[in-house]
C-alpha cells in the first residue's frame, strides 16, 4: 500500500485469484492461518519444510520421493495426477533459541 497507494487490497486479492485460476501461481496452505503463493512452474516438482515456530518455509526436491511415487503408482495400477507434501517441525535457529531460553530461564519452585 505504501509503494502504490492507488491500488486497493481487494484488487490485489482479485488478481491473485485470477492468476491462480490461470495456473500462473499456486496457492499453498501450511496451516498457519494464511495463504502463500508461488509461481506455478511445471519445471520441477518440489515439496516444503515448514517451521512451526517461526513460520519459515523451505522448498526441496527429492529423487527418492519421486521414486516412491512411481513405485506406488506401479503397485496400485494408479495414474498419479500430482501430490502435495509438507514436513512440519522446528528449524535449527528456533531449536537453538528454545535451548538458550531454557538454560537462561531460572526454574520456578
Amino acid at each position: 500500500k505504501s509503494t502504490n497507494p492507488e491500488i486497493g487490497v481487494a484488487t490485489v486479492y482479485r488478481t491473485l485469484e485470477l492468476f491462480r485460476e490461470l495456473h500462473i501461481i499456486s496457492e499453498q496452505d501450511f496451516g498457519q492461518g494464511m495463504s502463500r503463493y508461488e509461481c506455478a512452474s511445471d519445471d520441477s516438482h518440489h515439496h516444503h519444510i515448514v517451521c512451526l515456530s517461526c513460520g519459515r518455509v523451505w522448498e526441496f526436491s527429492s529423487a527418492t520421493l519421486e521414486r516412491v511415487e512411481r513405485q506406488l503408482a506401479k503397485e496400485h495400477d494408479f495414474e498419479v495426477a500430482g501430490h502435495n507434501l509438507q514436513f512440519y517441525g522446528y528449524c535449527k535457529d528456533c531449536r537453538l533459541k528454545a535451548r538458550e531460553h531454557s538454560t537462561t530461564t531460572p526454574a520456578r519452585h
